[in-house]
């Protein structure tokens, strides 16, 4: 019994990896394919509202067409910046990669470089990361990001705090704690 328990532990374990393998290997492909149709049909309908735009001065018309063009060049950039962030999510590199850490560190700093006006974001490491490996790391690090992603989309904060803790012993326990002072659905 306790030798079937073992082996199914394992082919359980073993089925994990492949599934985190299989969806990871579909974010960069889905990642592929959004920069290549998305991207392209965006900076085309850009272009096409730039050339409307500029015709429209030249003719000197007052008829309101520039400015539906310029409106539609910022419905454009702001999907395109859109698109560019969620590309940087599917696109992050796994802490299969670069470690838990190195993961975590990167996404902070990715979060902190887009923009001036963003919150301050601390990250806080406590423990020994540094063999946290696999399945775990790869929750830890998805569950950092949705957290610190949903912070920033909705709860329009000044200050968010990340901190992940290792706690050694007999519960080797990792914690994921995320708190931030804004006010939840903005």
């Amino acid at each position: 019994l306790g030798g079937r328990l073992e082996e199914a532990t394992e082919q359980r374990a073993a089925l994990t990896r492949r599934l985190i393998e299989i969806r990871d290997d579909e974010r960069r492909a889905l990642a592929r394919e959004l920069h290549d149709e998305f991207g392209q049909n965006l900076s085309a309908i850009l272009a096409f509202a730039n050339t409307i735009e500029t015709a429209s001065a030249r003719a000197n018309r007052d008829n309101g067409i520039a400015q539906d063009a310029r409106m539609i060049s910022q419905a454009t950039h702001h999907l395109m910046a859109s698109l560019r962030d969620a590309l940087k999510r599917l696109r992050n590199p796994l802490p299969e990669e670069l470690g838990l850490e190195a993961s975590l560190v990167n996404l902070v700093d990715s979060w902190r470089s887009q923009s001036a006006a963003r919150p301050t974001i601390q990250l806080d490491l406590r423990g020994d990361l540094t063999d946290v490996r696999g399945p775990a790391a790869t929750t830890a690090y998805r569950v950092a990001q949705e957290c610190l992603t949903n912070a920033l989309r909705h709860g329009a904060a000044r200050e968010i705090s990340v901190r992940i803790e290792r706690r050694a012993g007999d519960d080797d326990a990792l914690l994921i704690h995320v708190e931030d002072d804004g006010g939840g659905d903005a």
